[in-house]
């Protein structure tokens, strides 16, 4: 199984101020980059709480054109039971990492990857 997914945000926080957070509250490390594409972001490489291998890999871009931050998903795996990883993978981004940050206003949105 391979899923894309983004959401749109607005949060009173810069990029920098996500980072700190982030970091401060886990679960996953968080590195700040750059490319000549997307600008500014964060990213990290972030596993469930569960034992299946899987690949999970999520950015926050700077705001778009809309003044909305952007936070892209990739997730992978072979495993069985990988829809209820995915499940319980978007589950915890909207239940505990989108609010750590002060997401608001957020939307399904086209994917970066």
């Amino acid at each position: 199984m391979r899923k894309f997914e983004a959401f749109a945000f607005k949060s009173e926080l810069s990029i920098e101020g996500m980072f700190e957070r982030l970091n401060r509250l886990g679960p996953w490390r968080w590195a700040q980059r750059d490319n000549d594409r997307y600008g500014d972001y964060l990213a990290t490489r972030a596993l469930p709480d569960y034992a299946d291998p899987v690949y999970a890999f999520f950015r926050i871009f700077e705001p778009n054109r809309k003044g909305e931050y952007v936070f892209d998903i990739e997730y992978r795996s072979n495993e069985a039971g990988a829809d209820v990883g995915w499940k319980d993978l978007v589950a915890r981004i909207n239940g505990q990492i989108l609010p750590s940050i002060g997401a608001r206003d957020v939307t399904p949105t086209e994917n970066m990857s």
